[in-house]
């Protein structure tokens, strides 16, 4: 024997059931709400018609579903005698040729006489969905363990008149987006390790970067450094319910030294003769002397080298002639 509670929250009529019960319904549309598609989907339903409502696994970007009914002209003198409900853990898997259902009734309510109703389900613990007068937030988390949903109609008399039963009702399933966005890392040199690399998105330090990052919709500045790579910066924008990548090209924080001088050059680092023809050279940052000898021309100069920059080293030598009366 199926027992019941009947409870009234906020003049909402809502039944707590122990078990699941038999459902007869037909099911033309089964949708899947995803906030890949934000408009969401319109159906045309008779009265004892239902949609099958599931949730696109790992959706980190939903909060919830919304259910707007419009009632058209040729219901809405009947509208008082017709409710909604809302079903979980519906078995078997929807079809449009299967009429049985099974499962447990979450809420039912009469329809008030209005043309329109919005429903609003959460699906996250953390939603900030309220009700307002435009819209009604259902007091349950359908939660992935009562999923796939049922929505459907059902009859407060016992008649039914052929104006319901050629009725019909336009029913509207999108999703409600979070106001965040997520934020992903592509490394270059790929070899770096993700334990050496610090990342500060507004100075707030973040240290797993091997999954998305979920950030409130704006404009952030994100640093980002690594242990031999001078920091890099950037400025991203993050909008609701999108996933924005930042491929981070990481420079060596090594000084280069880049020579442009004749071939017969000679460069001495520090008193050391170094290979200057065989492209970029690198070493640590400091002070060092820099000397260039050709043929029996010398030049020296002391230079301090700072991390992460790029030397250009090269040799003017101008010919100047004057006249004289």
């Amino acid at each position: 024997m199926i027992k019941r509670w009947l409870v009234f929250i906020f003049g909402i009529v809502t039944i707590s059931m122990l078990s699941a019960e038999y459902i007869r319904v037909s099911v033309p549309y089964n949708i899947t709400v995803s906030s890949a598609d934000p408009d969401g989907e319109t159906f045309r339903i008779k009265y004892n018609e239902a949609i099958g409502l599931q949730i696109a696994p790992n959706d980190m970007f939903l909060q919830g579903i919304e259910i707007e009914i419009k009632i058209t002209k040729e219901m809405l003198p009947y509208i008082s005698s017709l409710g909604w409900t809302i079903y979980s853990k519906v078995t078997p898997s929807f079809s449009k040729t299967r009429f049985d259902y099974e499962g447990t009734q979450l809420f039912f309510q009469p329809f008030p006489e209005r043309i329109s109703l919005v429903l609003q389900i959460p699906v996250d613990k953390n939603h900030t969905l309220k009700t307002t007068t435009f819209a009604t937030v259902l007091p349950f988390i359908a939660t992935s363990d009562k999923t796939p949903l049922l929505f459907a109609f059902f009859m407060l008399g016992k008649g039914v008149n052929n104006e319901i039963e050629k009725g019909y009702f336009n029913i509207t399933v999108r999703p409600i987006l979070k106001n965040e966005g997520a934020l992903t890392f592509y490394f270059s040199p790929p070899a770096v390790d993700l334990k050496n690399i610090s990342v500060f998105i507004d100075d707030n330090k973040y240290s797993v970067l091997d999954r998305p990052i979920y950030l409130k919709k704006g404009t952030y500045t994100v640093r980002i450094s690594a242990e031999g790579y001078r920091e890099e910066i950037y400025t991203v924008n993050i909008l609701p319910a999108q996933t924005t990548s930042l491929q981070v090209t990481f420079s060596s924080a090594i000084p280069h030294l880049v020579f442009s001088l004749p071939d017969n050059a000679i460069v001495l680092i520090n008193g050391k003769v170094i290979d200057w023809l065989s492209g970029s050279y690198e070493l640590e940052p400091g002070e060092y002397t820099i000397t260039i000898k050709i043929g029996d021309y010398l030049i020296s100069r002391k230079v301090l080298f700072i991390a992460g920059k790029k030397y250009t080293i090269s040799l003017e030598m101008n010919l100047i002639i004057e006249a004289s009366p």
